[in-house]
């Protein structure tokens, strides 16, 4: 469908106006996104995953661009394409957060092991004498 030469679907646009409603938050947040990957791009560490939030960022600006063009044409794939960008965004965000809940796992049980190593040390050091 062209949205272009065919008549708007109210549908469409009855469907899209709770997404129409928040596309000033869907920018906001994606360009909070952007700014603070392309911060993180300025040091050494942090160009390596600022691609991630900038990409985040874009997606959440395309959806808010795409529900907003829907809401007005009414055109059914302009709002196909926002909820595909929004269903991305999240599958972005839920295997970065799996992926940090992973990592925050294996470092905690490498700092338990650190620990337990250092107090063992310790402990051994007192019993002989040495402090």
């Amino acid at each position: 469908m062209n949205g272009s030469t065919a008549a708007p679907d109210p549908l469409i646009q009855e469907i899209s106006i709770p997404l129409y409603r928040g596309k000033g938050w869907l920018k906001f947040v994606g360009i909070v996104s952007i700014v603070s990957g392309v911060i993180s791009a300025l040091s050494i560490f942090g160009i390596v995953f600022a691609w991630l939030p900038i990409w985040m960022g874009v997606l959440l600006f395309q959806s808010a661009s795409s529900v907003e063009q829907a809401q007005l044409s009414g055109n059914r794939d302009e709002l196909a394409k926002a909820m595909d960008k929004l269903r991305l965004y999240f599958l972005i965000t839920g295997v970065a957060i799996i992926v940090g809940l992973v990592i925050t796992a294996i470092s905690s049980v490498i700092l338990f092991i650190f620990q337990a190593g250092l107090i063992a040390a310790l402990m051994e050091a007192v019993q002989q004498g040495g402090y």
